[in-house]
């Protein structure tokens, strides 16, 4: 297995810086020794006291691949990554091997005892690279090594806001790493990435550059060219840097998108072997299955919202997928907690966030697949909608939304939106076929069109409890396409509201509009969203405002029980896309510019894209 495949069949669900001039180079090119240097990057310590009295065995994967790194020692390049799933033949033929005591397939925590130790930035090169290709990573700022003072700043607001809500690195190692100058260059540079992502503006002020992007696109820009060129060959620090990076972009016309990244991390991670509970079987040295585990699931939940967002095949196939869910013991908050082990206090929120996510995930990729995959769902929306129902009964006091008094803790907050982002999902109708205005036919409201709009309700209200008791970008980024949703749901009804509606329906739009906006400054996607829905109300403007009022004898079609589908129509637009976002905001430059051929009456189908195709009868209205 590859990870790669999308989930083409049902699965279960479980239980669950500064510019450049003021940098300074050291005058050797540091980084990792060589291809078999320590794939934590000097994440956990390197004596015997920390590993346990004894290393545990070899694994037949292991054993092969040390047999590989034997047979090309004499040769510059180095080994790639080799994928071992279970339906491989690589796996039938090393079970062929005859052992009295037959060692497992493969464990990912064997390779902390088989890669020696990382000798930090201040090292000589690997071996594997030219000197063209270190030439190359020196002129593209590779081995600059951040302003102190900024960079103090970015690692302080990586653990503060980041590390809360993806927990991917052991904390108190990075640090010392940091502080002793030993982090692997693209680590260095992806905490850096996320620092500028999440840090207050006036970290931005102090660096020097222009803008919040400009500063998150420096560091990126470090972190991307170690990752292609290859400078590093530690696959955990790979997985962890792909995982950074995934929260840059997508700008349109690019390849490199948080889709791309999540499916590198997934390449990774399967051939480590972290999609299979048999991989952590290690007990001796429990740190390192609690990272594997929280770097996994936190890829799984990036797999399901990147493709939720934009609207593409998981990168991850879950079915073939057994590893076991996140418990408290696998955050070192927990461990560190002062308070008595029962209480359900504020240290353990960010261990109920990840292990809460990695769960709506599950749920999230069941909802993508019974209302947008080709084939027929065996789970109906009453089903789904129960299984949500039953998420949130089972969520810790301190943490549900409705067992809390208002003002609500940040937590429960982003859990109530979260929730409501999926029934949204759940229960929005798909927009009508492309058609001429001519052709036009009102719309039907039923059961699930009201518990959409509902949904979107709930996800505006919290607008001015995100805007003003929080930093907005100390939120998790999976968040915001909830408003995303909300305001397709307020656009839909404001399109067919009738003069007395239509000015509450607009301003719950504009409510998620100005988180959107506010959001644009370190989540990319709101760039764009925000300009669609410019573009879409101008053209509404421009082809007469809104649709006509729908009668209530059109109101009162027969209800069924949470249909899984109910048709909305979308409207149909007299004005190409033409050179609209050519206006966008000017880091972007034409990475954000839509094609001017994309054909008219696109509409709500731009939104959302990939999730409803036209019928094979359409296509002629789709010029290639």
């Amino acid at each position: 297995m590859d990870g790669s495949s999308g989930d083409s069949q049902p699965e279960e669900f479980p239980n669950l810086n500064t510019p450049p001039s003021s940098h300074k180079s050291p005058t050797q090119f540091p980084g990792n020794t060589s291809e078999d240097s320590e794939p934590f990057g000097g994440i956990f310590d390197h004596t015997p006291a920390s590993r346990g009295s004894q290393p545990p065995e070899k694994s037949l994967v292991g054993m092969f691949e040390a047999f590989l790194r034997q047979q090309n020692a004499h040769k510059s390049e180095r080994p790639g990554i080799v994928v071992f799933g279970e339906p491989s033949p690589l796996t039938f033929a090393l079970e062929e091997l005859q052992y009295a005591e037959r060692p497992k397939l493969h464990s990912a925590s064997r390779q902390i005892y088989d890669e020696t130790a990382s000798l930090g930035i201040a090292a000589q090169p690997p071996r594997h690279l030219s000197e063209t290709d270190l030439a190359y990573l020196k002129a593209k700022g590779a081995f600059d090594y951040p302003d102190e003072a900024i960079s103090d700043a970015l690692i302080s607001a990586y653990f503060e806001r980041f590390h809360p809500l993806c927990s991917i690195v052991e904390k108190s190692q990075l640090e010392r790493d940091y502080r002793e100058q030993k982090l692997p260059w693209i680590i260095l540079h992806a905490v850096c990435f996320i620092g500028a992502t999440f840090c207050d503006d006036a970290v931005i002020h102090r660096s020097g550059f222009k803008s919040r992007f400009e500063t998150r696109q420096f560091y990126y820009e470090k972190a991307k060219v170690l990752f292609t060129v290859g400078y590093h060959s530690d696959k955990i620090v790979l997985l962890q840097a792909a995982l950074m990076l995934s929260f840059f972009g997508p700008h349109i016309h690019s390849y490199w998108n948080p889709g791309s990244w999540t499916g590198f991390g997934v390449t990774i991670a399967v051939s480590l072997g972290l999609h299979r509970a048999a991989t952590y079987t290690y007990s001796h040295f429990r740190e390192v299955t609690s990272l594997l585990r929280r770097v996994w699931w936190n890829l799984v939940i990036r797999d399901a919202y990147t493709s939720a967002l934009l609207g593409r095949s998981f990168r991850l196939n879950m079915s073939l997928c057994d590893t076991e869910p996140l418990t408290f013991e696998d955050f070192e908050c927990v461990i560190t907690c002062p308070h008595e082990p029962q209480a359900d206090c504020h240290c353990k929120h960010p261990a109920h966030y990840q292990i809460q996510m990695s769960k709506l995930s599950l749920l999230l990729r069941r909802i993508l697949i019974s209302r947008f995959g080709p084939g027929e769902s065996t789970a109906t929306v009453a089903q789904l909608h129960q299984l949500l129902s039953d998420w949130q009964s089972e969520l810790p006091e301190s943490i549900n939304w409705d067992q809390q008094t208002s003002p609500l803790p940040k937590f429960s907050v982003i859990f109530k939106i979260m929730f409501h982002h999926h029934v949204i999902l759940l229960h929005m109708s798909k927009p009508e076929r492309v058609s001429s205005p001519q052709s036009q036919t009102p719309c039907s409201r039923g059961r699930s069109t009201a518990i959409a709009e509902s949904a979107a309700s709930s996800i505006a209200s919290t607008a001015i409890t995100i805007m003003t008791n929080s930093a907005l970008n100390g939120f998790p980024h999976e968040l915001f396409p909830a408003f995303f949703l909300a305001g397709i749901i307020f656009y839909r009804q404001w399109r067919q509201s009738d003069s007395d509606s239509a000015e509450k329906t607009r301003a719950s739009l504009d409510n998620c509009l100005i988180v959107l906006n506010h959001a644009a400054d370190f989540w990319d996607p709101a760039n764009w969203a925000v300009k669609l829905f410019d573009f879409l109300s101008s053209s509404s403007h421009d082809t007469g405002g809104n649709s006509r009022p729908v009668s209530q004898e059109e109101l009162d079609v027969p209800d069924k029980l949470l249909p899984a589908t109910d048709e909305v129509g979308s409207g149909s637009f007299n004005s190409p896309m033409l050179d609209v976002l050519q206006t966008t905001y000017a880091p972007f430059d034409t990475s954000t510019i839509f094609d001017a051929n994309i054909p008219e009456g696109l509409g709500d189908i731009m939104l959302m894209p990939n999730f409803w195709l036209p019928a094979a009868e359409d296509l002629q209205m789709f010029p290639l």
